[in-house]
């Protein structure tokens, strides 16, 4: 089991979410950070990993980040998003 930082980052780009990883892999030595390019990834991801912060795009091919937002807190209370 891991004891460091489970970090999501959801964004449609992947230089995005490479550039982020690094600064987090960069910056907190215990972290594991997943990647998902669309909102249906994260809530796969969420489903199965337990996460300790959702960095989360706001807007992803017109999806409302308002719903999204709930559904992640439906899957993980307690995330931070």
């Amino acid at each position: 089991m891991n004891s460091g930082k489970n970090i999501l980052l959801v964004d449609d780009h992947l230089v995005v979410r490479k550039g982020v990883e690094m600064i987090f892999k960069a910056n907190i030595s215990n972290a594991t950070v997943y990647n998902s390019e669309d909102y249906i990834q994260a809530l796969e991801v969420l489903r199965v990993v337990q996460m300790d912060i959702v960095l989360l795009d706001i807007n992803i091919n017109g999806t409302e980040n308002i719903k999204i937002m709930k559904e992640i807190k439906s899957i993980q209370p307690n995330v931070k998003i």
